[in-house]
């Protein structure tokens, strides 16, 4: 294994071959608003809910990911910081409420790409690219049966899904209630969005100020470095 600090003092990660840390993860992790009880689907090495078990360790977390090399290096991330969440090698789309219980909160990085963009000689890396296994309405659905009534489901996705995604999360009863865009730099048109939506939440969107990772001369902005404990932080 090749653990290394995700931060100067934070928590030791290893990201294998296949499930490298990303912006996106990193970004949904700290826009998630954690209670209760929460799933994790897609969860691949583990990094968003190592990350909210860092920030909050009495955490109640599950994890499901269908492939077991992922599910094996997340069990060995969260061990390896002396932290405790529930590994599932499940298939997102079976998964039913007498199996796992039921869920204050869901979260997931869904696979963005309709085609797996993967080496056919790299099976690994497919399953992680693609939405082959795994789709964001395979999320939404999931997180749809699997919530109580007031429960969140948080995600990332590209801005040129949105409206899809919204669609999705609408005929599956999630209301989007919060919604943020991420762009790289202020000259730049968003790329990514992170959105929370409630099941049987009324109609009422809030929108967060933009989060602009570089600014106009290219450093980190202020909020990035929040995000990724740069500064000395």
């Amino acid at each position: 294994m090749a653990f290394t600090e995700l931060w100067k003092g934070g928590p030791v990660f290893d990201a294998g071959k296949a499930f490298p840390v990303t912006t996106d993860s990193v970004l949904l992790a700290d826009f998630i608003r954690p209670r209760g009880r929460g799933l994790e689907l897609c969860s691949g090495s583990g990094l968003v809910s190592l990350l909210l078990l860092n920030r909050s360790p009495a955490l109640s977390l599950v994890l499901a990911d269908i492939h077991k090399p992922a599910c094996d290096l997340a069990e060995k991330n969260l061990a390896a910081n002396g932290l405790e969440a529930q590994v599932l090698c499940r298939d997102v789309r079976q998964l039913r409420e007498a199996e796992v219980g039921r869920f204050d909160f869901v979260f997931a990085n869904p696979p963005y790409f309709e085609e797996t963009g993967g080496k056919a000689d790299d099976p690994v890396r497919s399953l992680a690219r693609g939405e082959g296994t795994c789709s964001l309405g395979d999320c939404v659905r999931a997180a749809g049966r699997l919530m109580g009534q007031g429960g969140a489901f948080f995600a990332v996705y590209p801005v040129r899904r949105m409206a899809e995604a919204i669609g999705l999360m609408r005929v599956c009863g999630l209301e989007p209630k919060r919604l943020r865009f991420v762009t790289h730099s202020p000259d730049r048109a968003p790329s990514l969005f992170l959105t929370e939506a409630r099941k049987g939440g009324g109609v009422g969107l809030v929108m967060d100020p933009t989060l602009i990772l570089r600014d106009e001369d290219g450093r980190d902005s202020e909020e990035a470095k929040r995000i990724y404990h740069l500064g000395g932080e």
